[in-house]
């Protein structure tokens, strides 16, 4: 294990582009809230987002690579936004006045997944990538952060406990099922087309493990030295895991001048 993207300020939430050569991130070194890239190296970090928000976070990149769909609440709540890789727009897709999360990507690039509790709790929705496209619900039980598999044939995602738990369902509308009895917290794992990637729990004394899909057989990739935070992505190819941590506490003194 070695340190890939760091800085004195919170990095979390990490997410491989499909092919492999950079990643997304969600990082406050700016001062405040905004989604980050970088090559897969962590090497040429730079600003997506400048919005005015409270958090602005949980990009994720088209199958194509062309655009980005991330969360902000520049609004007044989260919504979903669409922008691409040099910064265009963004462009606010979700008009509901609810609380939408956790988006990704369909493997063909047609939906966005998101978490929504936009008629009870917690569920996982789809759209169009259009701004104002109708959404259409996913899950019945409880949903957040999906993740479709790399065949299509499954969405993955996220349940609330406690604990959290990793469940499926077929894209197609069926039965949901439950894949991990525990995970640290809805960012914690990652699928790809031979793996389920995740830390079943936070604190000291995490492990970062994974799941082969073929036959469920689990297995310990590391003993993780420092408490894990937020965010799990393994890259499309199964060559390397990216997670965040929690390297040191810190605090700062802020001064505010010509107070009227």
């Amino acid at each position: 294990a070695a340190p890939l993207v760091v800085s004195t300020r919170k990095d979390t939430d990490p997410h491989f582009s499909p092919d492999g050569k950079w990643i997304t991130f969600t990082s406050d070194r700016s001062g405040r809230s905004q989604v980050w890239l970088s090559g897969a190296d962590g090497g040429r970090p730079r600003p997506l987002t400048s919005l005015e928000a409270g958090s602005t976070s949980g990009a994720c990149v088209s199958p194509d690579g062309r655009r980005i769909v991330f969360l902000s609440d520049a609004t007044g709540n989260m919504d979903l936004y669409l922008t691409t890789p040099e910064g265009t727009g963004p462009l606010r897709l979700t008009p509901s006045p609810r609380h939408e999360t956790a988006a990704s990507w369909s493997r063909d690039g047609a939906w966005i997944y998101f978490g929504s509790n936009r008629e009870d709790d917690m569920q996982v929705w789809k759209t169009r990538p259009e701004p104002g496209a109708p959404a259409l619900r996913v899950t019945r039980a409880g949903g957040y952060a999906p993740v479709e598999a790399a065949d299509g044939k499954a969405l993955y995602y996220a349940r609330a406990g406690p604990p959290w738990s990793v469940r499926k369902v077929p894209t197609e509308g069926g039965e949901e099922t439950e894949v991990l009895p525990r995970i640290a917290n809805w960012g914690a794992f990652d699928v790809t087309a031979a793996f389920v990637y995740y830390v079943p729990s936070g604190g000291r004394n995490g492990q970062l493990r994974r799941r082969r899909l073929a036959d469920g057989r689990d297995e310990l990739l590391l003993a993780l030295e420092k408490p894990y935070s937020f965010g799990v992505a393994a890259s499309p190819d199964d060559s390397a895991v990216l997670w965040g941590q929690l390297d040191y506490h810190s605090s700062e003194l802020m001064l505010i001048e010509r107070l009227e």
